[in-house]
């Protein structure tokens, strides 16, 4: 599957495979911060309910489709970055991707590493266990679990932005930023 082109050749719209990848992330995203929302506070001797086994099971498929969307896109061309924009906005938007595609890989790892360090398998959906990647008891535990948390307000936080940022392009300057990530219509 391509990218759209104008008619000089550039591209003007995200393959229909990085759209994809786009909204399912975000999707993902939303469950997390749903279920990190409603779930139970986490007591001391726990064991991983219904939710908190949810919540884990999809940080990994967070994982998972952080690394597909990374493999596509230093493997296909995407739309080329307004030159027209000052250089701090081209500057800062690239600052704003870099810190989504590692917050959004961190964070889950964290997580993991929490988890281990509690004694608790990570177990995606039923279907498979992952490895511990810290000890039982490990004192490192505390510093994961704080990281984790810290990166999601940070996460939601740089969201935030970039919705702004979207909404800014498409209503103010009238752009195709919003609409390069949209599904394409469908010609008659």
């Amino acid at each position: 599957m391509t990218s759209a082109t104008t008619s000089n050749g550039q591209i003007s719209h995200y393959s229909p495979v990085a759209k994809l990848l786009h909204w399912a992330i975000l999707a993902v995203v939303i469950i997390q911060f749903i279920t990190a929302a409603v779930m139970p506070g986490v007591r001391h001797n726990q064991t991983p309910g219904f939710l908190l086994s949810i919540h884990m099971s999809f940080g990994i498929v967070v994982i998972g489709l952080m690394i597909m969307r990374f493999l596509w896109r230093v493997t296909h061309p995407v739309p080329p970055e307004d030159v027209t924009l000052p250089k701090w906005q081209r500057i800062f938007a690239h600052l704003a991707h870099v810190a989504l595609y590692w917050l959004l890989v961190l964070i889950p790892i964290f997580g993991w590493a929490w988890a281990s360090s509690r004694g608790w398998p990570v177990n995606v959906f039923g279907i498979y266990t992952l490895p511990p990647i810290l000890a039982n008891g490990s004192a490192w535990g505390r510093a994961a679990d704080y990281l984790h948390a810290g990166c999601a307000v940070l996460l939601l936080m740089i969201i935030g932005f970039h919705i702004l940022a979207v909404l800014y392009h498409h209503y103010i300057l009238e752009d195709n930023v919003l609409k390069s990530m949209m599904p394409k219509k469908k010609s008659a």
